[in-house]
């Protein structure tokens, strides 16, 4: 009796377990076409030639945007240090003008006069100083700086080509893409184009080798 009871008792764990694991089974193909979409439009980011189904440029907005998201989390205390100190110095040029090129310089005839006065101007050496820290700050988080803008790089030319041959899966010409440029209803007509049915079977762009 205790046997049974025990074996009765594990019974929903078990399958708890087994039906996580169906759902697991389940979605793992989907995640796994996901991420081959995605892979195939990084392929062809610096080609317009072909067709893009609606599950490529979804796989690739969907994936796409973790990098650049990952990689502006990295780099954003950087880019806010350096807008702060940009702004300080532009609040420093602002209110010391006249004392950074003060007006007895414009009346000195010789470069090298002009040069002597300049350098001598303690709001100069301010200005040199503020400036020196912009740049100091800017070089000691190149790298993550170049990470950021590398992958807006990638992900805004792997748009482009993906958004042209999306176009193309429904037998319209890549110049459409400008249609997002028309005001106020653009944007609709835009997303409109690029979730409408492709062209069944070959068209003028080529053919679809991964329909929806």
């Amino acid at each position: 009796m205790r046997e049974c009871s025990q074996d009765a008792g594990s019974t929903p764990a078990t399958s708890t377990q087994g039906s996580r694991i169906k759902k697991f089974l389940y979605i793992l193909p989907i995640i796994m076409k996901i991420f081959k979409l995605y892979w195939l439009s990084l392929k062809k980011s610096f080609t317009i030639q072909g067709r893009a189904s609606r599950s490529e440029i979804v796989a690739f907005h969907l994936i796409g945007l973790i990098p650049i998201a990952l990689c502006w989390i990295i780099a954003l205390p950087t880019i806010h240090h350096i807008i702060q100190q940009s702004q300080q110095l532009l609040a420093y040029i602002t209110g010391n003008a006249t004392h950074i090129l003060p007006a007895q310089s414009m009346k000195i005839e010789t470069l090298s006069g002009i040069a002597n006065t300049l350098s001598n101007s303690p709001a100069i050496a301010v200005f040199q100083q503020k400036l020196g820290a912009i740049t100091a700050t800017f070089y000691q988080h190149l790298p993550s700086l170049f990470l950021f803008l590398g992958s807006i790089l990638v992900y805004a030319t792997t748009s482009f080509s993906v958004t042209v041959r999306r176009l193309h899966d429904s037998n319209l010409s890549g110049y459409f893409y400008l249609t997002q440029l028309i005001p106020f209803i653009g944007i609709a007509i835009f997303l409109m184009l690029m979730f409408i049915k492709g062209t069944d079977g070959p068209n003028r762009y080529g053919s679809n080798p991964y329909p929806d």
